[in-house]
Parts: C-alpha cells; structure tokens; sequence
C-alpha cells in the first residue's frame, strides 16, 4: 500500500510494482487495483490534509533535533508546524534548518515532551512558516477562523479605508482601524455586547460600561484618571487656564480647578440638599456646610468639634403693641443675635417693660442678671435689678420710647444671651440704659414683649426684631 508521500514528482518514476505505480507493460487486470490504490490514498491525504507528509526518514539526534538525508531546507523552513511521530505523536514548530553534507539537521521546539528514537516520521503544517510567523511577500487569505498558537506581530501601518486591519508603527504602537455603517471600530465582550465603540468617522469613544483605574495619577499628567485606595477615584489635568474642567451637555464649563491652584470655581449655583443633621461624626481640621430641613431650609456649616452655625442669615418680624404681651415665636435655630426695636412705645400704667426671652415656645421668667436705669434730665436718676427679663425703667404711662435692646449669645454651650439697650423718650428728655444675661435650657426660638406687673396693656406703638447668625 502506497500514499502520497511515497510517490516522485517525475511521472516516470512512479513504475512500482501494482498496485503501488504503474509500470511499463503492466498487465490490464492490474489497472483497475492500481487506480483504488490512488483514490485510496487521495482520500487519506484529504483526511488530514492540514499536514504533509515528503517521504523523509527522520533520524533522532537529541531531544529537540533529527537529521534527514539531502538538502531539505526550502520544505523545513523556520517557524513551519511540525507533527513528529515518535512514541507519541508530538507538535511543534521548526527554530532551525541547516544543511551540512550530507545531511539536513533540523530542530524543533516542541509544545510538549521530547524526540526520541523512536522517531519514525515528520509531517509538515499546510501553512507555511510565512504563514505561520514569518514574512510573505504577498497577501494571505483565510476563509474561516485563524488561530494562533504564539502571537500575531504585524509589522506595517493601516490606511484610510481599511475595512478591518491590525497594524503597528514605532510611533503609534498597536493600531486598529476599520470601517462600518454604524461603528468604525467595535470590541465585543464574550457575549457578543458591545463593550467599546468608535462611530463611523468619528473620534469619541463609547463605553458600555465603566471605567476602573488601578493606578495613582502623578504631577504633570496632562489628562489621567487614576484610584488609590486611600484617595479613591483620582482626576489630575494640566491646562494653561484650568487644570480641571467639567462641562455640561452644552459644552459650557460648570466646574473649573485653575492651574496649579485648590480652588474650585462654579460657574452656576450649589444646590444641597436638605437634611436634618450633620455627620454623625465630624472631621478634624475641616467643616461641613448643609441645609437644614424646616421651612424654609436655611444653611448651616459646621465645625470639627460639631458645633453648628447658622450662615449669614437676616430675618425680621414686625407688629403692632396692644394687649398684656406681644410674642414673636416659632424662631429659627443656631441664632447668634437677636435686635429688638421700639417705636413709640408706651402702655396705661407705670409698670416697668420686661423683654424676655425662651426656649420651646415658653418665655423664661426667671435667672436674668442685670439691671436697668432711667436717666431723665433735671431729676435724679432711677434704677432697679430685673430678673424676671431685660428691664426697662419705663415707669409712667406719659412715655414714649424709641430704641433698640441688642441680644448676643455668648456660650453656646449652656445656651446663655446676654442683652444691653440704649433708649429714649420722645415724650421727655431721658434716656434708658439696660444690661443683663441669662442662661437658657434649650435653643431660643422666642421672644415676648410685656410689663413687670404683666397686667398694663400696651397702648401705642410698635416693634420688630431682626435675627441672625
């Protein structure tokens, strides 16, 4: 039984004995034995044609070498598969081909194990080492998958109107370049989804997903997003004019770090949401600014020891006075100053005016320390101590009083106020001085204008008190 590889490449050579050739003279009952004998063999060379068989005889030299008789090199080229048929059938790929008479010595690096002497045959891969590391003069077409067991090195640019192309350039390094309807460029993860996509004629890149970094950024990156696991996500730039930007929709910068610098410039307002505290822990050498959730929300920041201060906030109220007593309640928090005006004050009777103060929407009628004089032009000046409010030494009911009383808060802590107040009459030449403190126990969220004797009513003018931090 012959095969191919048995056969001469000279027609007149192939004259064995049938049904292995086709002598001169054979006898016609022979033709036909002959004739299977090829298909025969045509058949088990389609069988594995991926491999070619010359006919060589191998002779093991080491474990990575044989040798074959004659000059051979032009079939055993370097970077060319080869199956060996050895104790078992190994595969590998040729390193190095060299004729020395009278022989071909050949070596191999195998995918596993080792020749032996058992070698008894080689096979060459169909593919040639161009095709299969090497340099081809040509162009190579596949029809089906390509698989590579190394690694795909080309060595050339890609070009404008490449359908699909993988190229390289010292300069620009690995390029990918192609051309479709939707997407010139498309990588698809293992379920066929796009993961990454470039649109048709265009430079921005699309991602499905998102985008990790592992890596810190570092002074002079012009452009980088970087992680540490201290610092989280990191973004670095460097710009003439900022050297971070982020932009809206209309390519109209909402964000800007200029260069070299830690400010934060917004081109449009901050808007926080409300809530009811801060932190639960605050943050040494820093501070926390938020919206408080009343109505209407109002901002407070606050301090590393967790202390809040309400931001830069005036408001006022304003009534008119009658009756016993006049309330102003329902007082934001965090207040740091309070300023109670009169104008033309006066009641229907003698009784010294009391403002008082409170927390939870109840006056404190008690533990004021303080006292408050009248002075009153071409008699002696009056005075008492109040500790039912802030007094003022208003003692008749033919006055009228302009004026303001000043409330600070001086301890946090414990919630304490003090108060001072200069006044006058327009009914009379006379001035009203007052001071006092007091300690609160809770937040001040009210104020009462009233009388010492809480009985006379107030019977003309008005006040308004303006509050703040």
């Amino acid at each position: 039984m012959s095969d191919i590889k048995d056969w001469s490449n000279t027609a007149a050579s192939n004259n064995a004995t049938p049904p292995d050739g086709f002598p001169e003279g054979m006898n016609p009952s022979d033709v036909n034995n002959a004739a299977r004998e090829v298909m025969a063999a045509v058949r088990r060379q389609h069988e594995d044609s991926a491999w070619i068989d010359l006919g060589d005889t191998p002779t093991q030299t080491s474990a990575t070498t044989f040798t074959i008789a004659g000059d051979v090199t032009a079939s055993y080229t370097v970077g060319r598969r080869i199956r060996c048929t050895d104790a078992s059938t190994l595969y590998g790929e040729i390193t190095s081909s060299s004729f020395s008479s009278p022989d071909t010595t050949v070596t191999v690096a195998l995918d596993s194990g080792s020749l032996s002497v058992s070698l008894t045959a080689v096979a060459l891969s169909v593919i040639t080492s161009e095709a299969n590391g090497g340099t081809t003069s040509g162009n190579l077409t596949v029809t089906g998958d390509l698989s590579a067991t190394g690694t795909v090195l080309p060595t050339g640019d890609t070009a404008a109107g490449d359908a699909a192309a993988v190229g390289y350039t010292a300069a620009e390094g690995l390029i990918l370049t192609g051309q479709g309807s939707t997407n010139d460029v498309t990588i698809k993860n293992d379920a066929d989804a796009d993961v990454i996509t470039i649109a048709t004629g265009g430079t921005n890149v699309a991602v499905a997903g998102k985008v990790t970094a592992g890596g810190d950024t570092s002074a002079g990156d012009a452009s980088a997003i970087g992680y540490t696991a201290t610092e989280g996500a990191i973004l670095t730039g460097q710009g003439s004019t900022n050297d971070i930007t982020l932009k809206n929709d209309a390519d109209a910068e909402v964000v800007g770090v200029p260069t070299g610098t830690t400010i934060v410039e917004l081109a449009g307002g901050l808007v926080l949401n409300e809530r009811a505290d801060h932190d639960a822990t605050p943050v040494a050498a820093k501070l926390e600014l938020w919206g408080k959730n009343e109505t209407p929300n109002f901002l407070i920041w606050t301090d590393d020891a967790g202390t809040d201060f309400r931001v830069g906030t005036t408001e006022s109220a304003y009534t008119s006075l009658s009756s016993t007593s006049v309330d102003f309640t329902s007082l934001p928090g965090n207040l740091r100053w309070i300023v109670v005006n009169f104008i033309g004050m006066s009641t229907n009777g003698s009784s010294a005016k009391l403002i008082q103060i409170g927390t939870g929407g109840i006056p404190t009628t008690s533990g004021y320390s303080g006292a408050a004089m009248l002075i009153a032009s071409g008699v002696s000046p009056s005075g008492a101590n109040y500790t039912a409010g802030v007094g003022i030494q208003s003692i008749s009911a033919a006055h009228v009083i302009h004026g303001a009383v000043v409330f600070g808060r001086a301890e946090s802590a414990n919630n304490r106020w003090v108060a001072r107040g200069t006044l006058a009459l327009s009914s009379g030449i006379a001035t009203l001085n007052t001071a006092s403190s007091v300690s609160l126990s809770g937040e001040l969220d009210m104020v009462r204008i009233t009388t010492a004797n809480g009985t006379d009513t107030f019977d003309a003018g008005s006040v308004m008190i303006a509050y703040g931090c």
